[in-house]
């Protein structure tokens, strides 16, 4: 898990580095057709960037909810919701929303950085 965590720091430093601006904005839901039909908010907001010497306790909180360990949240959203990122051989760079009451959803295959740019204002 250590070795999964420093990993994924590197891939982690722009999100720390936006956080400011990342807590002014939004998932649109209108865009993740799937998670909209799952869940009844129209967006999802982000509440907090999870800080870099708290991946792993975060981790190890949410891994028995989670059915794949290569999963690691990374930002939360209200709730006990989180935004996720894959971190194995088969999800490398997925970003997922994880709701306890909802369950775990695919937002986008397509990276991190894509999903950062689309994010909207609040």
């Amino acid at each position: 898990m250590t070795k999964i965590i420093a990993i994924t720091k590197s891939v982690l430093a722009p999100i720390w580095a936006q956080e400011d601006e990342l807590l002014d904005k939004v998932v649109d839901l209108a865009d993740y057709d799937a998670v909209n039909q799952a869940i009844p908010d129209d967006t999802l907001s982000i509440e907090e960037v999870f800080a870099e010497d708290e991946l792993e306790e975060i981790y190890l909180n949410f891994a028995p909810y989670l059915d794949n360990e290569s999963i690691l949240p990374f930002m939360a959203s209200y709730g006990n919701a989180v935004f996720c990122l894959g971190v194995g051989e088969e999800n490398q760079g997925y970003v997922y929303y994880f709701d306890l009451d909802f369950g775990l959803h695919l937002l986008t295959k397509d990276g991190l950085t894509t999903f950062v740019r689309s994010l909207t204002d609040a």
